[in-house]
């Protein structure tokens, strides 16, 4: 949980910040109490002892000087830029006024801290952020006849799926924010699959994917993990439509997407297999 965060930056910036910005400033420390975080303005970097940039403390300055203060105490750091400038040497960057909000900082400070984030519950499911140590789990699964029959193969050697893994969680989860989740039981605390949303080469709407184990098919898991996610998808984000592949002999996944509201397209080659494409409208209705 983070508890402080220290806006550092320049005493020439204060006049800014109590003043042109202030309606900015006071939304965000409010949200973030909400949040059981206090926000604290800090105008030289010497005030703050780097002994207590612990994994509960994060940094946020816009001088791009005082970053390496903070990266040498290996703190928690984020760098604000007012206009897309990005420095080297930072791995996160809260770009303008848009992104100067409670949602966004605390997102980021998990991944900075490289903690894993529960996307959402269901009667029955768990579905949070993949983790490298799902990979073996995943091996499990993916071990059973039939499972890649419609989905892509893992890489035949772990280690390089574990790789493969940990970019994934830095670049695509860090990057869009979502990605392909784990599903977890909430019964047991098992793996049993994935799901989620992914951006696929070559077509402007983000697609919908799933895997499940075996044994929990026929469950009616599957569907309440994928009403979830498109729900979720629905109001977090500002797609318009959500597609999905899936080969015509693909009966099951088919149905599914039928029953989620999806309607067929049309057909399309990918990588040379034949697919049907569906889609389903997610546009939120005005009020």
């Amino acid at each position: 949980m983070l508890k402080n965060l220290y806006f550092v930056t320049d005493i020439e910036n204060k006049e800014s910040y109590e003043n042109t910005y202030r309606w900015n400033v006071d939304l965000l420390r409010n949200d973030l109490q909400k949040e059981g975080t206090d926000l604290s303005f800090v105008y030289s970097p010497e005030i703050i002892d780097v002994n207590m940039l612990n994994k509960s403390a994060l940094v946020i300055t816009d001088v791009e000087s005082y970053l390496e203060s903070f990266l040498g105490a290996r703190g928690n750091v984020l760098f604000f830029s007012k206009d897309g400038f990005i420095p080297w040497g930072v791995d996160y960057v809260i770009l303008g006024w848009e992104a100067f909000n409670a949602a966004e900082i605390l997102d980021a400070y998990l991944r900075v801290t490289h903690a894993t984030r529960t996307i959402l519950e269901t009667d029955r499911l768990i579905i949070r952020e993949s983790t490298v140590d799902d990979v073996d789990e995943f091996y499990r699964i993916y071990a059973e006849e039939g499972i890649t029959d419609y989905t892509e193969e893992l890489f035949k050697d772990p280690e390089d799926e574990k790789h493969y893994m940990q970019n994934y969680i830095r670049e695509i989860y860090g990057f869009y924010g979502f990605g392909v989740w784990t599903l977890v039981l909430k019964e047991t605390g098992k793996v049993i699959g994935r799901a989620g949303i992914s951006v696929r080469d070559g077509f402007d709407e983000p697609e919908i994917g799933y895997v499940l184990e075996k044994k929990y098919h026929r469950q009616g898991l599957a569907y309440e993990a994928c009403s979830a996610i498109i729900d979720y998808f629905k109001e977090n984000y500002s797609f318009e439509r959500i597609m999905a592949l899936s080969e015509a002999e693909n009966v099951a996944g088919n149905g599914l997407l039928k029953k989620l509201g999806f309607e067929y397209e049309c057909d399309v080659k990918e990588r040379g297999r034949f697919y049907q494409k569906y889609s389903l409208n997610i546009q939120k209705t005005p009020r």
